[in-house]
């Protein structure tokens, strides 16, 4: 009895459906002690074994020193060994799981409606932020209150994930369960679907809830490693839009430029830009950031594309833009900041700049997104979600997508099909227009509470 994937009825424990059927059988085998036996020394979880691995490793390493010297050096030298394997690991998952759905008609508003009310939803993320944090509102978008790490896959009704690490043990157990048919959902808060961040103390409770998501049934949008629902669908051949829904979305992305929304969007057009007009920005991020990691950069791609920004650039001003959360750690991407290269305020409108800069550099950025939405030059060191349609100046290479895409269908695909927006005052799920007008009512929000301290 040989179950497909990496779930085993005896290597998972009793959350495994079939465990108990299947101990009751193999007892009966004359090889019950040697199976149980070794059953006992081993753990179904790729990450469990993988760590056991490198502490045996290490371990005869200590013990022989000398001899094992060229390969401490060898290990230092490169990636993390650990990374490695379990990035190989994941992505065979991910490529099984989806081998079997990848040709279905897949729209996150379709999903969610299709969903009973109080479904059983493993959770892969922080429990707290379902729990009056950011993502409080995924309970309300899937009218279920069962729904949080408690939850284990294999009984799920589908499984989410929130948070792409490859030492996540609940994320493994997620992802071998969707071996088993457990549906599984890569959510990501989405593009223009929040007005607040979390951590802002100026911001009333309300505005710090995301109120938008991306859903995707084949894999994170920002993982270039394997196809996303977002690549399938920006890379069929039969995939185009009809002129109604090309002018749905010249009017939003319209809006957006007009209205200077962005992803977070209490502060957003209210100061002019401090940049010199017909420059370049160059954008920093989080070097641990998901989308960095699985978009292909590194520290040394960020260092190549500063270098290029001032190399391509002669007789324009270069401005670097740093991360907010870069900026609380007071760290950066770029430890060596070329002095051609000004660093701008960091408490400036990326909405002002992006209408005054003339190209942006970026390794996987969503600002650089808004850029393109701002018909601005974007140049890529990484293998972002909008990279490889033929709209930006791509430095690393994505040989799936071979479709050449407008900006129209690359908005839609990401900002309407795979995405669902909720209004909390309604409490009901609402289109894009109906999120663009919650972020208005936010802003008039604000302005009447200034108004009245003044």
């Amino acid at each position: 009895m040989h179950y497909c994937g990496e779930i085993k009825p005896w290597s998972a424990g009793r959350k495994h459906r079939k465990n108990c059927e299947w101990h009751d059988y193999a007892s009966l085998s004359p090889y019950w002690d040697v199976l149980n036996s070794s059953l006992s020394q081993t753990s179904g979880s790729p990450l469990a074994r993988q760590t056991g691995l490198l502490k045996r490793f290490w371990d005869r390493i200590r013990k022989r020193p000398r001899e094992l010297r060229h390969v401490i050096k060898l290990l230092q030298a490169n990636a993390d060994i650990a990374d490695i394997s379990l990035r190989c690991q994941m992505q065979s998952l991910l490529r099984r799981h989806g081998e079997n759905i990848s040709s279905r008609h897949f729209s996150a508003s379709g999903f969610v409606a299709s969903l009973p009310e109080n479904s059983r939803i493993a959770y892969s993320g922080n429990g707290d932020d379902l729990s009056g944090g950011f993502h409080e509102n995924l309970k309300n978008i899937f009218r279920t209150a069962n729904i949080g790490t408690n939850i284990h896959p294999a009984n799920a009704d589908f499984s989410m994930l929130l948070l792409q690490d490859l030492y996540s043990d609940r994320q493994w157990k997620c992802l071998m369960a969707s071996q088993m048919g457990v549906s599984i959902i890569f959510a990501e808060a989405s593009f223009f679907g929040a007005y607040a961040g979390y951590h802002d103390p100026l911001a009333p409770y309300h505005q710090k809830k995301a109120f938008g998501y991306v859903l995707d049934d084949l894999g994170y949008f920002f993982d270039a490693s394997q196809p996303s629902r977002l690549e399938t669908i920006l890379n069929s051949s039969t995939f185009q839009l009809d002129s109604k829904d090309i002018a749905r979305c010249q009017k939003l992305i319209q809006q957006i430029k007009d209205e200077k929304i962005t992803k977070y969007n209490k502060y957003a057009g209210q100061d002019a830009s401090p940049m010199i007009a017909g420059s370049v920005l160059v954008v920093d991020q989080k070097l641990s950031d998901a989308s960095v990691a699985f978009g292909g950069g590194s520290a040394q791609t960020f260092q190549e594309m500063i270098a290029a920004a001032v190399s391509e650039n002669p007789g324009r001003k270069v401005y670097l833009k740093r991360h907010p959360d870069n900026i609380h750690n007071n760290k950066s991407a770029f430890p060596k900041v070329p002095s051609l290269v000004s660093v701008l305020p960091d408490d400036c409108d990326v909405t002002s700049i992006l209408d005054s800069c003339h190209a942006v550099y970026t390794v996987s950025s969503q600002v650089s997104f808004e850029a393109l939405l701002r018909d601005k030059k974007v140049v890529t060191f990484g293998m972002p979600f909008y990279s490889g349609w033929g709209l930006t100046d791509d430095r690393q290479k994505i040989r799936r997508r071979t479709q050449a895409r407008t900006i129209e269908e690359l908005f839609h695909t990401a900002c309407i099909r795979l995405s669902v927006y909720y209004d909390p005052r309604t409490r009901k799920l609402i289109e894009i227009e109906g999120a663009f007008d919650l972020i208005r009512e936010m802003r008039n929000e604000d302005r009447q509470a200034l108004q009245g301290l003044q």
